[in-house]
């Protein structure tokens, strides 16, 4: 593998000064900075709340002899030459050698560095499924046939956390050198990947950037708002006010219709609000999560009761759905959220339901009206804070029980190293360089992108649809869409069935 140690260098040495946008505890380095003033040499501790002084606990003489660890990820063989593929592939699996791209390139970097330090050959293998649903055959076939040719998978959340792979995969939190209380796991995410809220078969790491891409924000357009009500900083304001409520936003939406080709009928024509995707799935799992529905709990255990038959989730429902159907200033389009999305850069909607991900879009960056990133509304002011849905699409990482014994202390190193050499160096360029300079357009959208980041959360109903007989959907989602007050009725005639599917899911893990 080919070595850039100046960019690392200068990216370290810039990331000393960035503040962390999280709340991570992490162990500073043993080294000290130094610093002169007036020729007064003065010791001084390197910032505990840097991601760069966060390192990790792998032995010093980690040396394993040059073997090859092959991960198996979603896609095109193209992909890992760096040839084709898109942000996921190009920002959790291989990265890009040396293009320019200040992220992509530091994938390339991380990935060198780990192999260079373990003295491991990482290897990477395209399932070549062609689809989502194709790709969970091959990660099945692989897991059931016990072929120990892959030592960890790269996959599609919703494609294999919910698709009954659980019994097949290891706990990851008991593999060696694996520290679950690094700064660079996602706490929050992998529990709500844990079916019994324990052993962790699906994680989540800084390693894995599509995750924070696939984060559901909004996006709103100044100028725009400028023309409409004023001044644009007063949504700014109000975020940042704690303020910024699905009410507020429904009124901000309801004011911006305008009628332009005059016919007097709401139409593809007209400018709107809110712009929605043609089924709004999408958007609702942001929805659900933005709003803190109270729809499960976790006792001390793990154990899992499910209680969303409560005023809360019935209000959040409510108003999402006079927010979509009776709200004159949304419309339903026709498509999907990137079709809405394309739809917002021409200036047709004030505001957009959209993730990260959608920022990165070249129709975003060519846009011409100024736009800002906000996070999505709380359900009223006591709520404590704003809450940012990670779809249940983003990478998720996985090893197969099928993985050689003699592999499994080198696999556990690689993946610490790899998240933590991710959470030192290219978290902080993501955020920073990428998501705060490249791909926003003022100050304000990189205060806001500080609160989205803190608010980060997962959904388990959401992520095991399947295994709660698509409770979530049913009672949720569908009265969002369509009506209300179906709730308590869907809710009494599946919950029974959920709650059964549920525990035969932990059944089934217990006794693979």
């Amino acid at each position: 593998m080919k070595k850039r140690i100046q960019l690392t260098s200068l990216l370290l040495a810039l990331l000393m000064v960035l503040p962390a946008c999280s709340k991570d505890e992490g162990t500073s380095g043993e080294t000290t900075p130094v610093e002169t003033q007036n020729d007064i040499t003065v010791e001084t501790e390197p910032a505990p709340d840097v991601r760069a002084n966060h390192l990790d606990a792998l032995p010093d003489d980690l040396d394993f002899g040059g073997m090859a660890i092959n991960c198996l990820f979603r896609g095109v063989a193209s992909m890992a030459e760096g040839t084709n593929g898109g942000y996921w592939i190009t920002n959790d699996v291989c990265g890009t050698d040396n293009v320019g791209d200040i992220v992509s390139d530091l994938v390339w970097e991380r990935n060198n560095s780990v192999a260079d330090r373990l003295n491991v050959d990482l290897q990477w293998t395209a399932s070549e499924g062609g689809s989502l649903k194709n790709d969970i055959t091959v990660y099945k076939n692989v897991v059931m046939s016990s072929d120990d040719t892959f030592d960890y998978f790269l996959a599609t959340g919703n494609t294999s956390a919910g698709q009954g792979m659980n019994p097949y995969m290891r706990d990851i939190s008991s593999i060696p050198y694996v520290n679950w209380e690094s700064p660079w796991w996602w706490q929050f995410a992998n529990k709500a990947l844990s079916l019994d809220g324990k052993a962790m078969h699906f994680v989540v790491g800084d390693m894995l950037l599509t995750n924070l891409a696939q984060t559901c924000i909004m996006f709103f357009n100044k100028s725009m708002y400028t023309d409409v009500y004023g001044d644009a900083d007063e949504v700014y304001k109000m975020v940042l006010d704690g303020t910024f409520t699905i009410d507020n936003l429904s009124t901000l939406i309801a004011g911006a219709y305008q009628d332009v080709n005059g016919d007097g009928m709401a139409d593809e024509n007209d400018t709107y609000g809110l712009l929605w995707s043609e089924n709004q799935y999408e958007e609702l799992a942001g929805w659900a999560m933005s709003l803190n529905m109270d729809l499960y709990q976790r006792d001390a255990d793990g154990v899992l009761t499910i209680t969303m038959n409560n005023e809360r989730t019935v209000t959040s429902i409510e108003k999402v759905y006079a927010l979509m159907n009776e709200n004159a200033g949304s419309f339903i389009g026709k498509g999907s959220i990137a079709d809405q999305a394309v739809l917002f850069t021409e200036d047709a909607s004030l505001f957009l339901a959209a993730r990260m991900i959608s920022a990165t879009d070249s129709s975003m960056r060519e846009m011409e009206s100024e736009y800002g990133l906000i996070p999505m509304p709380k359900l009223d002011e006591k709520q404590d804070m704003y809450y940012a849905g990670v779809h249940e699409s983003g990478t998720v990482l996985c090893v197969p029980k099928s993985t050689a014994e003699n592999k499994i202390e080198a696999v556990g190193a690689v993946l610490e190293a790899l998240c933590g050499e991710a959470h030192r160096t290219y978290m902080d360029a993501f955020l920073e360089t990428a998501m705060k300079t490249k791909y926003s357009r003022d100050e304000m959208s990189g205060q806001c992108i500080d609160l989205i980041m803190a608010g980060l959360t997962k959904n388990t109903l959401d992520e095991y649809n399947l295994y709660f007989s698509g409770l979530i959907t049913a009672c949720i989602y569908n009265p969002m869409k369509s009506d209300p007050s179906s709730f308590a009725s869907t809710f009494q005639s599946n919950i029974a069935k959920a709650e059964t599917s549920w525990a035969q899911a932990l059944e089934d893990m217990k006794n693979q």
